[in-house]
């Protein structure tokens, strides 16, 4: 995914794009060491959470918890994130 930079470093990423419906996307995005869930629609962007640089690593990760070498999808460390944040 696209990045807008300034200089050598990127002050926005877009890390991944999950289309939901015809016109709605959410949006995972990084800004500068905090990370946005965003939903997409033609109405506008709203924030539906923030994690923190520890809560992304479970789709940063290299590692599978499973042991199988591959890293989760973005589908499974969002579910997984998500419970997190519940919890609290």
């Amino acid at each position: 995914m696209g990045g807008l930079a300034a200089g050598k470093d990127d002050i926005v990423k877009l890390l991944a794009r999950v289309t939901v419906s015809k016109d709605g996307q959410l949006l995972l995005a990084q800004v500068g060491e905090r990370y946005f869930l965003l939903g997409n629609t033609p109405a506008g962007i709203t924030k539906l959470a923030e994690f923190t640089p520890e809560e992304a690593q479970a789709w940063k990760s290299n590692e599978d918890p499973s042991g199988g070498g591959q890293p989760p999808s973005f589908g499974e460390a969002l579910r997984k994130v998500w419970k997190q944040k519940v919890k609290r």
